[in-house]
């Protein structure tokens, strides 16, 4: 039996012990269930075929992707790209939550590029997805991460399922999330630290640039205690019908201590769910720094 096979036949098991322990059915699933399985789908996709349809198939004419520390439309990139015949792009979500409305969802977990079997390039993705009038999900942005593999990559096991709080429970809190965002800009000036502390969820995970994912508290202290010029700057932005889950998205800049070079530029995506007693908190955070020249 081939590697390919092989990982086909793991996607169908996940999406099968996916359903089962989520309790799915075909024709009932709640919005967080849609989403899992939407990602599986659109991760077995890529097995079944490659990266390209698979993209193509689970990305709008607006989806956004990026490159080079900016965020660009995906989808003219993946016409002109040639179907991948080199390797497999593989992945699976740890983490996933949606809006009450079932409009707006958000997924995120490991991935690696495999040839002939073998892993050369890992890293992490996240995905924020939208459901359209026809019922069908696209994603709205995909800003993952790479890095050198630490330790080997953990098979696919149990998804954490964050369901959207209940809506007569919601803490009243402004709904625009652009104003949330910017307010965590003017919070990281006067101390990274306490800014993040103040509204981080605290299931957040934290995307870098070259670095595996900050999930755990002792990592995210010591990614807030680094002495960085952090600044973000929006340029657009998703709200759930139901104003429980968004995502905010722009350009930034870093500025590393006793640098005497210019701030590093790059792309940010902030997703932000709204909690019955905290309100909004900051539940993913993706920052890619265009290459240093």
């Amino acid at each position: 039996m081939s590697i390919y096979e092989n990982l086909k036949i793991r996607y169908v098991l996940l999406l099968l012990t996916s359903c089962l322990s989520f309790g799915i059915s075909a024709t009932a699933q709640t919005p967080v269930e849609e989403v899992i399985t939407t990602e599986l789908a659109f991760a077995k996709l890529a097995v079944d075929q490659d990266t390209r349809a698979a993209f193509l198939a689970y990305m709008s004419d607006n989806s956004l992707l990026e490159r080079q520390g900016k965020l660009i439309k995906g989808r003219p990139v993946y016409l002109q790209l040639p179907p991948d015949t080199s390797g497999k792009l593989i992945w699976y979500p740890t983490i996933a939550t949606s809006s009450a409305a079932g409009d707006l969802g958000y997924t995120s977990g490991p991935y690696s590029y495999q040839v002939k079997g073998k892993a050369v390039a890992f890293g992490d993705f996240a995905t924020v997805w939208e459901k359209h009038t026809n019922q069908k999900w696209t994603f709205v942005i995909d800003l993952g991460n790479s890095y050198e593999p630490i330790k080997e990559q953990s098979p696919p096991g149990k998804i954490e399922k964050i369901n959207p709080a209940n809506s007569k429970n919601l803490k009243n809190s402004s709904t625009d999330l652009l104003k949330i965002d910017q307010n965590l800009n003017a919070q990281i000036q006067l101390g990274l630290a306490s800014a993040y502390v103040k509204v981080l969820h605290p299931s957040a995970r934290l995307l870098r640039t070259g670095k595996p994912p900050y999930t755990t508290t002792a990592e995210k202290e010591t990614l807030f205690a680094q002495k960085v010029t952090l600044q973000f700057k929006p340029e657009g932005y998703r709200i759930a019908s139901s104003n429980d889950l968004g995502v905010v998205y722009g350009s930034c800049t870093l500025l590393e201590p006793n640098s005497d070079t210019a701030p590093q530029q790059g792309a940010y995506m902030h997703v932000w769910r709204k909690d019955a007693q905290k309100g909004w908190q900051l539940l993913h955070e993706s920052i890619n720094l265009a290459p240093k020249n």
